[in-house]
């Protein structure tokens, strides 16, 4: 009883701690902890998920789903649609792992652009005000380069040619319309990693 009161009481960043200290001196621990990880690893590369519902929702928030209210009603929403497309992007980023399935994370990435489309392309006062809070906000460069950096250089090649290399131009585009608002810096960086015309990091 004592033992488990003392689990409940760590914290995940001590439990962690204690377990990877446990591991580095008890072979039996650490090959428990390896079999756990393959198994994980397995099934999430045996997993497609779908993330294309994301992007319709988001083009819903900013185009249809509060057309009804007044300008200034609609811009006192706009703060919570930005905010909640922040979380949708944090969503789906953490439902992507290097293990992940290509499937996954071809679906993640191509989600992500369509919501960068979407934010651009919008017009009115809620996607007026997201775009002009995007210009101060990375979450959405970060998660294409975090979708990308979980890709193999295989991957990055299957993406990158995909559809007759149509992925690309579709981010290409993307790129020149985020430059015209001065938003999305470093999505071009992202674009050239996965064309394999840079060698830098993500």
């Amino acid at each position: 009883e004592q033992l488990q009161q003392g689990i409940d009481a760590l914290d995940e960043a001590a439990a962690r701690s204690v377990l990877f200290q446990l591991a580095q001196h008890n072979v039996p621990i650490a090959n428990f902890i390896y079999d756990h990880y393959a198994k994980v690893c397995h099934e999430e590369a045996a997993r497609n998920m779908d993330f294309d519902h994301h992007s319709k929702d988001v083009w819903h928030q900013l185009n249809t789903r509060y057309s009804s209210m007044s300008g200034s009603k609609q811009y006192e929403q706009a703060g919570e649609v930005f905010r909640d497309i922040i979380s949708t992007l944090e969503t789906i980023v953490s439902s992507v792992a290097p293990h992940s399935s290509f499937s996954t994370k071809r679906s993640a990435l191509a989600t992500v652009r369509k919501i960068g489309k979407g934010i651009l392309l919008s017009h009115g006062c809620i996607p007026h005000e997201v775009l002009k809070d995007f210009q101060y906000e990375s979450s959405f460069e970060d998660s294409v380069a975090k979708i990308i950096s979980y890709m193999t250089e295989a991957e990055r090649v299957k993406m990158s040619e995909a559809d007759d290399g149509e992925f690309p131009a579709k981010l290409r585009e993307l790129v020149a319309l985020s430059e015209g608002h001065e938003i999305f810096v470093g999505l071009a960086k992202s674009l050239a990693i996965l064309m394999g015309e840079s060698d830098g990091q993500v």
